[in-house]
C-alpha cells in the first residue's frame, strides 16, 4: 500500500506507483500464497477509492502468474513481465477500462502504456533489490544460493537504465500537458471574464447615469404629477428591462411614487423592506447598490437594488429613489454573446458566496455556491482576480474526476455593491 501511495503522478489522475516491487519481493521470499495476499491487500484499497476492481483483478492476475512462473525460470523476471503484460494483462486491462472509462476521456493506449513501463520498470528494480541486499538473511530465512550472472545484472541495469528516461520524459510531457491544457482554460476564462465584467461595469455605469438624469425630473415634478413621473418611469424600464420596480419616498421615508414592470409579479413594496436602503443613503450622495435583498414571496427570492437621495438646491435630501432589479436575464443574454463553449456558466454571488442570480439550472438564488473559494484563510483577497480547480466531490476515480473537473475564475466586478 506504501507503494502505491508513493506514487509519481503523471497526468491528469494517471500516476506511475511502485506497489508491485513489494509484491515481487514477498513472492521471493515467502511464496505465490503470500504474494497473492499482499497483492489483494494493497489493491482493494483502490475498489473504494475508484469504484472500480481494475487494479485488483489485473495484479492480483500478476502475482499469481509471476509466483507460478518465477519458481521455474528464476532468472527472468523481466521476460516473464513482459509476457504477462502483453499476453494477459493489457487485453484485460483493455477490456475493463473500455467499459470504465468514456471513450473520450484519456485515450486508453495510453494507459496501457503507462502500466507496461511501469511493470517492467519495477521488476528491474525488485531484481536489482534481490540480487544485491541480503533480505532472506534479514528476514532470517533459508539462505537461496543464487548465481549472480554477470548478463542477468546487466540486463536489469539496461532495463532500468532504459526506461527511466522514458519515465522521466512521460512525467515531464504529462506535466507539460496539464500546463498547457491549464493556460489554455485560464487564458480563455480570463478572457471571458473580462469581456462580462467590462459588460456589467458598462451596464451599472449606464443605469447610475440615468438614475442621476432621472432625480431632477422628480424634484421638478414636485412629487405631484404621477401620469408624468410615470411616464419617465415606463421609458426608464424600457431602457432597462432588468428594471422590476421604482419606488419614490419622501424625506422620511413615506411612499410618494411607485411603478414596477406590468410582467413584475414580485411584492416588492414593503416598509421593512424599504427602511435600511432609506437610511443608507441619507448622508451620502452616491447611487449605492444593495446586491441581496430577499424578498418574501412564499419563498425568498433574490433582487438587488440602487438607492439615491435626491437632494434640493439647498442640499438637502427631499427624498429616495429605490429601483430594484434581477440580473438573470442579463446574465444569459451576456452568456450568450461571449461564452467561448457551451461548457461555461456565470455565476454572480455576494461576498460570502450567496447566490444572487446565475445560469447554472442546477444552482439555486440565495443558495451557498458550490465551488466558493474562501479567501480568509488565504493569501488571496475577495477583490483579487483569481482562477481555480474545482473536482467533483461524488467522483472518486483519479480519471474520472479530472475530466469531470472545471475550473472557476473568481472576478469581483465592482466594489460599490453593500
Amino acid at each position: 500500500m506504501l507503494g502505491n501511495y508513493l506514487s509519481l503522478p503523471l497526468f491528469f489522475g494517471i500516476d506511475f506507483v511502485f506497489g508491485s516491487i513489494t509484491t515481487l519481493l514477498i513472492i521471493d521470499l515467502f511464496g505465490v500464497s503470500w504474494g497473492l495476499a499482499v497483492a489483494i491487500f494493497a489493491n482493494t484499497p483502490n475498489w473504494f477509492l475508484w469504484g472500480h476492481p481494475n487494479e485488483l483483478i489485473v495484479f492480483t492476475l500478476e502475482a499469481v502468474f509471476i509466483g507460478l512462473a518465477w519458481r521455474r525460470y528464476s532468472s527472468h523476471l523481466l521476460l516473464l513481465e513482459s509476457i504477462f503484460w502483453l499476453g494477459l494483462g493489457l487485453p484485460i486491462m483493455w477490456v475493463l477500462y473500455i467499459n470504465t472509462l468514456p471513450p473520450d476521456t484519456i485515450p486508453i493506449a495510453l494507459i496501457l502504456l503507462k502500466f507496461l513501463v511501469n511493470a517492467i520498470f519495477n521488476a528491474s528494480i525488485a531484481c536489482l533489490i534481490i540480487t544485491f541486499l541480503p533480505l532472506r538473511q534479514w528476514a532470517r530465512l533459508p539462505i537461496t544460493t543464487y548465481q549472480l550472472a554477470l548478463q542477468r545484472i546487466i540486463l536489469n541495469l539496461i532495463s532500468i537504465f532504459v526506461l527511466l528516461p522514458t519515465l522521466l520524459t512521460m512525467i515531464f510531457n504529462g506535466w507539460l500537458i496539464v500546463d498547457k491544457v491549464e493556460a489554455k482554460i485560464k487564458t480563455d476564462l480570463n478572457t471571458l471574464s473580462i469581456y462580462i465584467v467590462n459588460d456589467l461595469q458598462s451596464l451599472y455605469q449606464r443605469q447610475v447615469e440615468s438614475l442621476q438624469k432621472f432625480a431632477p425630473f422628480v424634484t421638478q415634478a414636485h412629487w405631484q404629477n404621477s401620469t408624468e413621473l410615470a411616464q419617465q418611469a415606463k421609458q426608464l424600464m424600457s431602457s432597462f428591462p432588468e428594471f422590476l420596480d421604482i419606488t419614490l419616498l419622501n424625506a422620511q421615508g413615506c411612499l410618494l411614487f411607485n411603478y414596477h414592470q406590468p410582467t413584475n409579479e414580485l411584492n416588492i413594496y414593503s416598509p421593512a423592506l424599504h427602511k435600511p436602503l432609506f437610511q443608507s443613503v441619507l448622508n451620502t450622495t452616491q447611487v449605492l447598490t444593495f446586491n441581496t435583498i430577499r424578498i418574501d414571496q412564499g419563498s425568498e427570492i433574490p433582487v438587488m437594488a440602487h438607492a439615491f437621495a435626491i437632494r434640493g438646491a439647498d442640499g438637502k435630501v427631499t427624498g429616495v429613489l429605490l429601483i430594484y432589479f434581477q440580473l438573470i436575464t442579463k446574465l444569459h443574454k451576456i452568456h450568450a454573446i461571449h461564452s467561448l463553449t457551451n461548457d461555461t456558466d456565470i455565476t454572480l454571488t455576494n461576498e460570502q458566496g450567496i447566490v444572487i442570480d446565475s445560469t447554472r439550472t442546477d444552482l439555486k438564488r440565495l443558495s451557498y455556491y458550490d465551488h466558493f473559494r474562501d479567501f480568509s484563510s488565504t493569501q488571496w483577497k475577495w477583490l483579487n482576480s483569481i482562477v481555480y480547480p474545482a473536482f467533483p466531490q461524488a467522483v472518486v476515480h483519479p480519471i474520472l474526476r479530472w475530466r469531470q473537473a472545471f475550473y472557476v475564475q473568481h472576478t469581483p466586478v465592482h466594489n460599490h455593491c453593500h
